[in-house]
């Protein structure tokens, strides 16, 4: 393994663009091994948990008439080879130029030429829309789909079974990564939890985990939390460096009103049977939901803190607490028209689970904020850095004087999970940093 090095340094091996147009064999090479001056600026790549493609920006400085050479068209493939100095192993992706978004003149004889990027698959998966029936579990369906329409495949042993039965689902004329997301939406664990469908920088194959699955595996960086703090950072280690948050940004946190209007907090519920007429009524508690994960082992309310501030009262204290309030109503059609196997149509109980399932995701991006970090641990074919996997993050806890004590800020620290990443190049420098956005479902601090 090469020695680390500068916390952000990176070995962009090759960024070229190729086309059917062009010669055999033959691209224009705008950074990497073949380029001593090269033309490319900037790349940056996005990483969604909720995305099942790759998307990205790469910058080009052209001052050698590209545009008018290469003929831009949106359908030219981009080959990305690049390689930490931390990883024995290089990461490689294709992506296809979506649009020429923008054409900035920077003087007489240079143009910046901004190519916006979809990975390969996404791109094909955009032209193609089906109509088929599919029969099977949430997980077997979204593997036939691919199977049938695409040549990607799912990781195995990164999902745990969905509590859903066998299903039916006839895709009206959707394209194959909208009709699995589709599927995506009515699938939940045993414990009512949310499964996520996207694509890695770190893997070939796509990935279908769930919220459990990912709360039960440890950060990659336990041992050495990303951690935001000017004065404790020090230069004599590297991994200080490599391990140091440049930046914090935190937006819409904490809206409780917003959650409870949309029924995250407290809500009721009724599911019509269409074929029977009856209607079967019901109502959501999310702090009964969040006491349901303790006793499932998945969080810990010994430690942790509802993110539901249950002792709030609106006029005092004998009226009813924040949770007890149904601020949204849901109304369900339900039905089994087969049978030997269920409708994607869901029945009663699906339908609450698919209710909870959406107000832990509500939580989750509730918590969440971004933070900019070096992008060296990030760079390595190691699917517990991708999004969909946990980090462990600690701030430090704002003092007032010289002589308090420096602390974590335990409401801004602990592990969290990765929803987001994107991952900017800096072509010229040889620079990786990482704008990492992070959320969890509950608060790390112990209750008074």
């Amino acid at each position: 393994m090469v020695e680390i090095g500068s916390a952000e340094q990176i070995e962009i091996i090759e960024i070229s663009i190729r086309s059917e147009r062009f010669l055999a064999d033959k691209r224009l090479y705008v950074a990497g091994e073949k380029n001593e001056a090269p033309v490319g600026v900037t790349l940056e790549i996005f990483e969604d948990i909720w995305m099942p493609y790759l998307t990205g920006n790469l910058v080009v400085h052209d001052d050698n008439n590209i545009y008018g050479l290469v003929e831009i068209s949106g359908t030219e493939r981009v080959h990305v080879r690049f390689k930490s100095p931390a990883a024995d192993s290089e990461i490689e992706k294709i992506f296809i130029i979506s649009s020429l978004d923008r054409a900035v003149k920077v003087n007489d004889s240079v143009t910046h030429l901004l190519l916006e990027l979809i990975e390969d698959h996404g791109y094909f998966d955009g032209l193609n829309v089906i109509s088929k029936s599919y029969n099977g579990t949430g997980d077997v369906i979204i593997q036939k789909i691919l199977e049938d329409n695409t040549n990607k495949k799912i990781r195995e042993d990164t999902f745990k079974s969905p509590s859903q039965k066998d299903m039916r689902y006839i895709v009206p004329w959707q394209t194959p990564y909208t009709a699995i997301n589709t599927i995506v939406n009515f699938i939940t664990t045993d414990n009512s939890m949310p499964y996520f469908f996207y694509s890695s920088l770190v893997s070939k194959e796509l990935i279908l985990t769930d919220l459990e699955s990912i709360l039960e595996k440890e950060a990659f960086n336990k041992a050495r939390p990303f951690l935001y703090s000017r004065s404790g950072i020090t230069q004599d280690d590297p991994l200080n460096q490599v391990f140091g948050i440049a930046s914090y940004d935190a937006k819409f946190m904490h809206e409780t009103f917003h959650l409870a209007r949309r029924g995250a907090i407290g809500s009721s519920y009724e599911s019509v049977d269409a074929l029977s007429g009856v209607t079967i009524p019901g109502r959501i508690d999310m702090k009964e939901q969040y006491k349901e994960l303790n006793d499932a082992n998945i969080i810990n309310l010994n430690v942790d803190k509802f993110p539901i501030d249950d002792r709030f009262r609106i006029d005092g204290e004998e009226s009813k607490s924040i949770t007890e309030y149904n601020s949204k109503k849901y109304s369900t059609m339900s039905a089994v028209p087969y049978n030997d196997i269920n409708s994607l149509t869901p029945d009663y109980l699906t339908t609450r689970q698919i209710a909870v399932k959406n107000n832990f995701l509500k939580h989750l991006i509730d918590n969440s904020f971004t933070v900019v970090v070096p992008g060296l641990v990030f760079a390595v074919n190691n699917l517990d850095r991708a999004v969909g996997s946990q980090v462990k993050i600690n701030m430090i806890k704002e003092h007032i004087s010289e002589t308090d004590s420096i602390e974590n800020d335990e409401r801004r620290s602990g592990t969290f999970v990765m929803l987001a990443k994107k991952h900017v190049f800096n072509i010229l420098d040889s620079t990786h940093n990482v704008v990492l956005k992070v959320g969890r479902i509950t608060e790390p601090r112990r209750i008074s």
